[in-house]
């Protein structure tokens, strides 16, 4: 029998390929990844079918796929980035479909099983920049250390990224990765999406989400104004919005004005994406 439930971390991976391939096979879709349902596999539109909140975490997946998409490419044309650094890179696509220079570098890092099974069903394409795959336990301290260390003697302007990453982490490992990040000069920004205490509240308050992420749970939620990694030195450059209404829109329509201006306020910033540099 197969499982359908999310057995660890990496299995989130397989969920978020197939909100991405959903988004590409829509008339209006924000983005095309043709490489998505390839990656999704058999498992993750089983773990889909079973995760109650499904079409609230495909709409936050594919607008945060199209924010980080813009900012990316922004970053890496106004900052003369020469390597991105893709944290827990999951399955994504970015290096094969967003149109990067041949010359770029472009790491991924993950663990051992995500990085064996994404780079067999890619086999057959062919990346657009210079792409390449490392074996790391991000929650390994000194070896996270030793190859940022690397990566930075090697590279003279990089952009790292962390997507679908920090929610999942102890408070203690996201210190130490903006301080090891931080400490490498050539390191210059770092471009996130980021979940909020608030958040942490409502799925710790919903049974059925703790049964369904028990295996993954959502463990680090950062304050709305970032002042967690401000206090760190990392400096807030930008943070993104875009124009695609949530599910049940037609409801907040209506709710909405009936709010309290701080309310409103507070659930917009429930989550949200930041590029943020070296102060």
């Amino acid at each position: 029998m197969k499982r359908t439930e999310i057995e660890n971390v990496s299995d989130t991976a397989l969920w978020v390929a197939v909100y991405r391939d959903q988004e590409s096979r829509r008339p209006d879709a924000l983005f095309k990844d043709p490489y998505a349902g390839i990656l999704a596999g058999e498992k993750g539109p089983q773990i889909v079918k079973n995760i109650s909140s499904r079409r609230p975490m495909s709409f936050v997946i594919v607008v945060r796929t199209k924010a980080l998409d813009e900012m990316i490419l922004s970053t890496i044309e106004t900052k003369n980035i020469d390597t991105v650094v893709n944290l827990a890179a999951g399955m994504d696509t970015r290096p094969y479909r967003l149109p990067l220079s041949s010359q770029l570098r472009w790491v991924e890092v993950d663990l051992p099983g995500i990085i064996e099974y994404k780079t067999e069903k890619l086999k057959d394409f062919k990346p657009v920049c210079k792409l390449e795959r490392v074996v790391q336990d991000l929650a390994d301290g000194p070896g996270r250390k030793a190859l940022l260390e690397k990566i930075n003697a090697e590279s003279k302007n990089i952009l790292v990224i962390t997507e679908g990453l920090l929610v999942y982490l102890q408070e203690s490992v996201v210190t130490d990765l903006a301080t090891n990040l931080l400490a490498q000069p050539h390191f210059q920004s770092w471009i996130m999406d980021f979940t909020t205490d608030l958040v942490l509240k409502f799925v710790n308050r919903d049974r059925r989400m703790r049964r369904e992420l028990a295996n993954a749970p959502f463990v680090f939620g950062v304050d709305p104004e970032l002042k967690f990694f401000l206090n760190l030195g990392w400096r807030a450059e930008e943070g993104r919005r875009l124009k695609r209404m949530p599910p049940r829109s037609f409801f907040w329509k209506f709710v909405l004005p009936l709010m309290p201006k701080k309310t409103i306020e507070k659930y917009r910033k429930m989550s949200g994406y930041a590029n943020l540099s070296r102060t």
